[in-house]
């Protein structure tokens, strides 16, 4: 065998033992009760040497939520790992409403009959009824307008130094009125004499402050 054959080989069989979403149908845990702990309602830090099966038990505890219907996001943080602040967790935050807006669309409210589903990625069918379709989609549509609102921000150019001119209008008006008659049995005269003054004053007021992501991303509660 050739030494090229042999780095080949190498390769397939790294590549192999990389985690990936078909994966979870063959999962062998690492120690008894390690999948248990994983999806238990509580806090967990995983944690181990390269190989040892960490992501392998991610994709696997989000397979088994999954088919309990319980909302699931799996976000690789890997792929922000150049990404400054605060770009990094507006990345974090999009990438994340993606995944549960995704679950929304589909695995919560997917039948447990639609085998084209449930057979192809996890093997199995789900016990619990499907989520309300109206509800799961107002949801979703949620997701997608903060989704939306987050992907302006992000590209959007930071501590940027505006200003903005306010306009302010002052009016002042005075009226004046002579009025006089000259009457007698036969014929009358009357007259009225009105003057109006009117002062408008305009006052430009401009106001320079800096925008910042990490305000925008305040004021707006995220």
């Amino acid at each position: 065998m050739k030494e090229s054959d042999i780095e080949a080989l190498a390769l397939k069989i790294e590549e192999a033992a990389r985690s990936t979403k078909e994966g979870v149908r063959y999962f062998i845990e690492p120690a008894p009760g390690t999948l248990k702990r994983a999806i238990a309602k509580r806090h967990h830090v995983v944690f181990g040497r390269r190989g040892s099966g960490k992501s392998s038990l991610l994709r696997k505890a989000g397979a088994e939520l999954t088919v309990d219907r319980r909302p699931i996001a799996l976000v690789n943080l890997e792929t922000f790992k150049s990404h400054s602040y605060p770009d990094v967790l507006l990345s974090v935050l999009i990438a994340t409403f993606r995944e549960f807006a995704e679950w929304l669309q589909t695995a919560a409210i997917n039948p447990p009959t639609k085998t084209s589903f449930w057979k192809r990625l996890f093997n199995t069918a789900p016990k619990r009824p499907a989520f309300n379709r109206k509800q799961s989609k107002t949801l979703s549509d949620r997701l997608e307008q903060q989704i939306q609102h987050l992907e302006q921000q992000l590209h959007s150019t930071d501590n940027v130094d505006l200003t903005v001119t306010k306009e302010t209008k002052a009016e002042a008006g005075a009226k004046t009125g002579i009025g006089g008659k000259i009457g007698s049995q036969s014929a009358s005269l009357s007259a009225d004499l009105n003057l109006t003054s009117q002062v408008t004053q305009t006052e430009d007021v401009k106001e320079s402050y800096k925008r910042t992501k990490v305000k925008l991303s305040s004021s707006t509660g995220i």
